[in-house]
């Protein structure tokens, strides 16, 4: 039983043309900004582009693709798992043109065909066409992490293979589509907390069990030592945190939710009248410089870590105990992962684009879908009108959208505040949550029987 939305029957139809009418007039209006900004003001980057700096444009990828072919990644100042390089070095003998093609290509023709395929059961064969279009080909996110030609968009579709299988009962499958994932970027470990949800910890202990042993033979595989991989592994990763959790780096991220609190950091010590950065024009490159005192960063990431515990620890129970519906479950656990930790740069809301097919295709309905749509279609639009002065990122410039970095983790995690309201309200009219549920949630019915 769902609560009786207000305004009407929620089809998927009206939530996908609402959805698609966000997206791409969001795309639209940032397109001709940013035209506007360069061919009749003649600004540069940032202000030509809601994307990064031209001159770095596929770098991630070429990256990867340098770190890789060797198989001696950490001596390139690397962060990615072990396993990214094992999986990465078919395509590192091709040209890079090939290469990326091969590989974004078929990423953006299995993202395109999951949606269409998602969509058309629920909708009008023209709106599942136009929906595979536009939340493929003008989602900011998409577009973002093309551009940087960032190796999420692969993580991506494995998490696709894995909803889509869990869906169908194939949970073998969907098994062996979560441990690359969790391999390659550790996050998608909030998944099994939907193996919990049924009970299933053969499943669970197998994927924990196959992650951790993937991990270490694809660090065996590598050129040098086991012991000399870690090390280098930590010394770059150490690198890593220095630029994007430690400084101004990470800034330009607005999909997590570290850089609106860090924001608030940097400004409560300029209130204080201890500024660790003097101002810098958006207009020209400079170094990427601490602007707040490493005390009160450190303080900050702490208490920051310790509310993503326990809002995981809540994330979990709500996903094992509360939520009845798949879609809406996955809907969580997908935004948890995007905002949780604190470093990713906006290609991670590539993850949001699932939540948001998901949750358009339910035929159920309850009070506040229609402004979860909304919120989830509007952090799928470039922001990047505003930039904050004095904060340079790991571009060498600028660029930091203040609408982007305040309002993209705020929707978000409004988004999930109001799946959970629903999901206590929907519980409420089944009858509330209590421990006999809890045990039949996540204790295989089989041994309860016995």
């Amino acid at each position: 039983m769902t609560a009786t939305n207000p305004v009407g029957t929620l089809t998927p139809e009206r939530k996908l043309r609402l959805a698609l009418a966000i997206v791409g007039g969001g795309f639209v209006l940032a397109g001709v900004y940013h035209l506007i900004q360069k061919l009749v003001f003649d600004h540069g980057y940032p202000y030509s582009t809601f994307l990064f700096k031209a001159a770095a444009r596929y770098s991630d990828f070429s990256s990867v693709m340098d770190a890789t072919i060797d198989l001696d990644p950490y001596v390139h100042q690397q962060v990615y798992y072990p396993f990214t390089y094992v999986l990465f070095y078919p395509l590192a003998g091709l040209r890079m043109r090939i290469a990326l093609a091969l590989f974004f290509g078929g990423c953006l023709l299995a993202l395109g065909t999951w949606v269409w395929a998602r969509l058309r059961g629920v909708v009008a064969s023209g709106w599942a066409w136009a929906g595979g279009f536009v939340l493929v080909f003008l989602a900011y996110p998409v577009l973002f992490c093309v551009d940087r030609g960032n190796v999420e968009f692969g993580l991506l579709i494995l998490l696709l293979g894995f909803l889509s299988a869990y869906e169908r009962g194939w949970f073998w499958m969907a098994i062996a589509c979560l441990v690359p994932a969790i391999c390659l970027k550790v996050y998608p470990v909030v998944f099994l907390g939907l193996l919990v949800r049924r009970g299933q910890w053969p499943h669970l202990i197998v994927a924990l069990a196959a992650s951790l042993i993937l991990s270490v033979a694809s660090l065996a595989l590598f050129s040098r030592p086991m012991v000399e991989n870690l090390r280098l592994m930590k010394q770059d990763t150490q690198v890593y945190a220095d630029l994007q959790l430690n400084s101004d780096g990470g800034m330009s991220s607005s999909a997590s939710l570290w850089s609106p609190v860090r924001l608030a950091l940097i400004g409560g010590e300029r209130l204080l009248g201890r500024p660790g950065a003097s101002g810098l024009k958006s207009s020209g490159a400079a170094p990427p410089t601490m602007s707040v005192s490493a005390r009160i960063n450190a303080a900050g990431l702490t208490l920051y870590s310790l509310f993503m515990v326990g809002l995981a620890a809540y994330v979990a129970f709500h996903v094992a105990c509360v939520e009845t519906e798949f879609w809406r479950r996955a809907a969580l656990l997908l935004i948890f992962m995007v905002v949780s930790a604190p470093a990713g740069a906006d290609y991670k809301m590539i993850h949001l684009i699932p939540a948001l097919c998901g949750l358009i295709t339910l035929k159920s309905c309850r009070s506040r879908d229609l402004l979860v749509i909304v919120a989830l279609a509007l952090v799928l639009v470039p922001k990047k009108y505003i930039f904050i002065p004095g904060v340079v990122t790991d571009s060498g410039y600028a660029d930091a959208s203040l609408l982007g970095i305040v309002l993209n983790p705020l929707l978000m995690l409004a988004v999930a505040a109001m799946l959970c309201a629903d999901g206590w309200r929907d519980a409420s009219a089944r009858g509330r949550v209590s421990w006999t549920a809890f045990r039949q949630s996540i204790i295989p019915p089989a041994v309860l029987a016995g």
